[in-house]
């Protein structure tokens, strides 16, 4: 997948610190398993 050379120094920076962080969107999509089936995200 590819992500922005930005957002990936960024994220090494945040790592190489310590920092806590959540990514939410597309990047966050992507990069994680769902654990919820679309079953249960219907109404």
């Amino acid at each position: 997948m590819f992500v922005n050379s930005d957002f990936s120094d960024l994220l090494r920076i945040f790592n190489g610190h310590n920092v806590k962080y959540l990514i939410i969107g597309g990047y966050a999509v992507v990069q994680m398993p769902s654990r919820a089936s679309p079953k249960t995200l219907t109404c």
